[in-house]
C-alpha cells in the first residue's frame, strides 16, 4: 500500500492526470480495505483517503452513490460476506 499511496500523493489519478477504469477498481478496493481495517488504513496513508474522496465526488458516481439504487453493503456480489456480515 505504501507504494500506491506514495504514487497517488504525486498525481491525481492512478495513471497521471487522466481518469481511467483502474481508478474505479482502486476506489472499490479502498472501500473494501477501509471496511476490513475499520478505517485505520487512512491513518497510515492519508493520501489514499483524499484519493478515494476525490473519486467518490465525481458527479455521476456521486449521484449513484447517493441514490437508492446503490447497494450500501460490502461488496459486489449478493452472496459475498466479510466476517459473516450479511
Amino acid at each position: 500500500m505504501e507504494e500506491v499511496a506514495n504514487s497517488l500523493s504525486k498525481r491525481m489519478f492512478i495513471l497521471g492526470d487522466e481518469l481511467c477504469f483502474l481508478d474505479f477498481y482502486m476506489f472499490e478496493l479502498l472501500q473494501l480495505i477501509d471496511f476490513t481495517t475499520e478505517g485505520s488504513v487512512y491513518e497510515s496513508y492519508p493520501h489514499l483517503d483524499l484519493y478515494q474522496q476525490q473519486i467518490g465526488q465525481l458527479p455521476r458516481l456521486k449521484e449513484y452513490l447517493d441514490s437508492d439504487d446503490c447497494l450500501k453493503a460490502p461488496f459486489n456480489m449478493k452472496f459475498s460476506k466479510i466476517n459473516n456480515w450479511p
